[in-house]
């Protein structure tokens, strides 16, 4: 689902938090001689990018290997929009009120974007495939920016009002043109997804990553917990850990404007596309970083956030979202601002 392009990117920033989420975690024991343990560690591509899964169990790491790598092709069949024949393209090649039989978890897919762009007040919407690929992303054309024109015509197709679905027959239908984008939630739901599977095998702690998005599940061992790290938004440098904390049984997702761009004329033109001007959004706000309890959570938000700002934090706090929003000052430097919730869940975890 990721284009091609991003992949290397996309795996450095996954090689960093992972390289955190499991040297780190040995700073957490409890009084005593470390003891230790054996991880599986299984690793592969799905979407453009990458997948990986660490945990303890006696499972049979091959039979994983299987179900997972079968469960993403499954899933980008569905939902890739970089394929031609994907239920995803056929939905956004149909024309206004024509049906479209799909499955539960298409329909499941599009019940959370509903809810998630009512949460966010509009600011997460994935109706804007059109404006997306406009601006040279999700497999446009990479050229200059678009017409006024052009993003008027495309702004008017778009809307989450406008897709429609039948949940007891399985249809979906729009009722104007537009096209979807579900890129920025998809690996979360997927995620979601398969460590309920996991969770269904046996396997109770584990650490699945899928296209960055991460899911914590019980303890890298007894009294050893799993720590994540998120990273300083600078582009330039190849590897610093901005905040490390201790995490258990929840998820994060990163959104930042720093790493995937368009340059035009010598202006960057964020990936993220503002959903209530239709043109990429400029802020000093440069990274947001979200602890829910869903990878698609989390990943839907961390987007919404990077529009919303600080103004978002309420709304966030309403859904019991922790929140790191990470601005760029005048003077280059980088300021931390932290939700209320966040602050308390570090007094205790913060390394």
């Amino acid at each position: 689902m990721l284009s091609r392009p991003l992949l290397q990117i996309i795996k450095t920033m996954i090689k960093h938090l992972f390289i955190w989420a499991l040297l780190l975690s040995w700073s957490c024991s409890v009084k005593g001689p470390p003891q230790k343990v054996s991880l599986q560690n299984l690793e592969g591509k799905a979407f453009g990018s990458t997948w990986e899964l660490k945990y303890s169990g006696t499972q049979d790491p091959e039979v994983i290997r299987s179900e997972i790598e079968a469960f993403l092709k499954a899933f980008d069949q569905e939902f890739s929009t970089y394929r031609g024949d994907s239920k995803i393209s056929e939905f956004n090649q149909l024309g206004s009120h024509q049906h479209l039989k799909v499955s539960s978890r298409f329909i499941d897919l599009l019940k959370l974007a509903q809810q998630f762009h009512k949460e966010t007040q509009g600011a997460f919407d994935p109706s804007m495939g059109k404006t997306i690929r406009l601006w040279g992303f999700g497999g446009g054309a990479k050229n200059s920016s678009p017409s006024k024109k052009n993003i008027m015509v495309a702004k008017n197709q778009s809307g989450f009002d406008a897709i429609k679905w039948n949940e007891r027959d399985k249809e979906v239908w729009k009722t104007r043109p537009l096209s979807l984008d579900l890129n920025a939630f998809a690996p979360g739901f997927a995620g979601d997804l398969f460590a309920k599977i996991l969770v269904e095998k046996g396997v109770q702690n584990f650490v699945l990553n899928i296209g960055g998005e991460i899911l914590f599940r019980g303890e890298r061992e007894k009294n050893k917990s799993w720590v994540a790290g998120i990273e300083t938004p600078d582009e330039n440098l190849e590897s610093d850990v901005h905040l490390a904390f201790k995490i258990k049984d929840l998820a994060l997702a990163t959104s930042g404007s720093y790493r995937q761009f368009r340059l035009d004329k010598g202006n960057k033109n964020s990936h993220i596309i503002n959903p209530f001007t239709h043109h990429p959004h400029q802020s000093d706000i440069v990274s947001a970083s979200v602890l829910a309890e869903t990878a698609a959570q989390a990943d839907a938000w961390s987007t919404a956030l990077m529009i919303l700002g600080e103004k978002g934090f309420p709304q966030a706090q309403k859904y019991g979202l922790k929140v790191l929003l990470i601005q760029k000052t005048p003077q280059g430097n980088f300021k931390q601002i932290i939700s209320p919730s966040l602050k308390e869940y570090l007094e205790i975890n913060k390394l």
